[in-house]
């Protein structure tokens, strides 16, 4: 997500390893303007760490100081998905997994709700894009 234009990109993954955030980094960069390289800022999961993670050439990595999910504006997306999903049930995963993808296609749809979420203390990115 970028905090001032509140723009997303995300894919649902069956789980959250090195393999899947190796997906993630590939498929984000592929979306991205040929002229672009793209900044994200990530916290030290062991998967966003990894060594075996080839950073795609237009996409730099920038890691969170230990114990600070404050500073990193992602986290404050996970109240927007829960909203849709607390105090839930769903008959099997597929019935939650398909209610989490129409969620991040609205989000998608509503930049404006993303950007308000997130771009907090004058949150700048423009000047890494």
């Amino acid at each position: 997500m970028h905090p001032e234009t509140g723009t997303t990109h995300a894919l649902i993954l069956p789980v959250a390893n090195t393999k899947a955030m190796q997906l993630y980094l590939d498929d984000f960069a592929a979306s991205l303007p040929t002229d672009v390289i793209a900044l994200l800022v990530l916290d030290g999961a062991t998967w966003h760490r990894s060594p075996k993670l080839t950073v795609p050439d237009n996409l730099r990595l920038v890691f969170l100081p230990p114990y600070t999910p404050e500073l990193n504006p992602a986290e404050h997306l996970w109240p927007l998905l829960r909203e849709v999903t607390a105090n839930q049930t769903f008959a099997d995963i597929d019935a939650l997994e398909l209610r989490l993808a129409e969620r991040c296609v609205w989000l998608t749809k509503h930049s404006d709700t993303v950007s308000s979420s997130t771009n907090f203390r004058g949150y700048q990115t423009s000047a890494y894009a």
